[in-house]
């Protein structure tokens, strides 16, 4: 059964151990997307994780973030972590990270989304994985993985877009009162413009709550000219 759709941002920058004193500065978001991990680890034990990428060939069952600066290794689930595989997608080191720290015991399964799947087939996918849920007796929740535009400010690695701020403030809003139609309705070529890269995911949101959400622990920043969202969906 499902029983709630949690979303974070991607940014490595969440493991402290990979920001030395910088870490502070995102203390907050750091925070709140533990939060989120708290809230899924609160009500399932399993849990779908959503991310954009392809799944890593190896089959290892744990990942490290040695690419971006530190052998910090994680895992999906409560397994002793024996071998790691560097290719690991972000969306399954991010999820792993957050398992870590907020719910150990854990398992995650991966589900990852193409970055060119349209909005309307990802919409079905997330109406499909609903299905999928709610076949099983047991609660699951659902963890997604997705930024928003990585052109807000000038310090954004995009590069500013004089859109960004407009669409970041839409994105916001709609995440606050649970807008489906508005994440289903996510413009293609406008998202591809604005860095939007983890469209699919928000497109595939909506198909999986559904109309009128219950919406709890929102926050939102943009640190480094990034989007970065949290939050809790529950149908």
């Amino acid at each position: 059964m499902f029983v709630a759709a949690g979303f974070v941002p991607s940014p490595p920058l969440l493991v402290p151990e990979l920001c030395g004193a910088a870490a502070r500065e995102t203390d907050d978001l750091r925070a709140a997307a533990i939060g989120v991990a708290s809230a899924l680890a609160a009500v399932a034990d399993s849990w779908i994780l959503v991310g954009e990428g392809t799944y890593p060939a190896s089959g290892v069952k744990a990942g490290t973030f040695a690419a971006y600066g530190r052998d910090v290794r994680v895992a999906l689930r409560p397994d002793v972590i024996s071998e790691v595989d560097p290719e690991w997608p972000l969306a399954m080191l991010i999820a792993g990270w957050l398992r870590s720290r907020a719910a150990p015991h854990v398992e995650i399964h991966p589900e990852l989304i193409s970055a060119g799947t349209s909005p309307e087939g990802a919409v079905e996918m997330g109406r499909r994985l609903r299905e999928q849920c709610d076949k099983s007796a047991e609660p699951i929740a659902v963890l997604l993985i997705a930024d928003g535009s990585c052109r807000v400010t000038y310090k954004a690695p995009g590069a500013f877009h004089d859109r960004a701020p407009l669409f970041e403030k839409n994105l916001a809003t709609a995440l606050d009162a649970g807008d489906s139609a508005f994440l289903a309705g996510l413009d293609v070529e406008e998202c591809a413009e604005l860095g939007v890269s983890a469209r699919p995911v928000w497109n595939l949101l909506a198909g999986l709550v559904g109309e009128s959400p219950t919406v709890e622990h929102r926050f939102d920043s943009a640190p480094y000219g990034v989007g970065y969202h949290t939050g809790v969906w529950t149908p």
